[in-house]
């Protein structure tokens, strides 16, 4: 009888333990799981903003055809760039980050001379027509394709 009992009080204790730490790990996988979802989401919204910062100068750049004025737009429009490429930067993973700030700087410090930058933009301005929407294409799509 008394063995019973033992085994009763055991098998009762571990189901109540064990109930327990089922309880706990269920309780650290949904924390792990909003964790995720917060990060998830976070950079959704740094990739959308980063988006958003290039989005006015990619719709204008076919639209202007006179060196100044593709100068002009794009220096206008390269505050809110930067802005877009700092809030982005943390969302960068580690072993991107020097491709990113190349990109980012190929982007905007285009023509140098003598082994430092002397004119933002001026690739853009001058040459084939083709060849500038290829050039400002591809350096767009560099920074890009880290929000994707």
């Amino acid at each position: 009888m008394e063995t019973l009992l033992n085994s009763i009080y055991y098998t009762t204790l571990g189901g109540i333990l064990g109930y327990f730490m089922r309880l706990f790990v269920e309780h650290r996988l949904a924390v792990d799981r909003i964790k995720e979802t917060i990060r998830i989401s976070e950079f959704n919204k740094a990739a959308g903003d980063l988006r958003a910062g290039f989005a006015p100068a990619i719709v204008k750049f076919p639209l202007l055809s006179d060196a100044n004025g593709i100068k002009g737009m794009l220096e206008t429009e390269l505050v809110n760039q930067g802005i877009a490429i700092e809030r982005f930067r943390p969302f960068v993973k580690p072993q991107d980050r020097k491709a990113y700030q190349e990109a980012w700087e190929q982007y905007h410090q285009s023509h140098q001379r003598e082994g430092r930058t002397s004119v933002y933009f001026l690739d853009y301005a001058i040459g084939d027509e083709k060849e500038r929407f290829r050039l400002f294409g591809e350096r767009i799509h560099a920074i890009l394709r880290f929000a994707e």
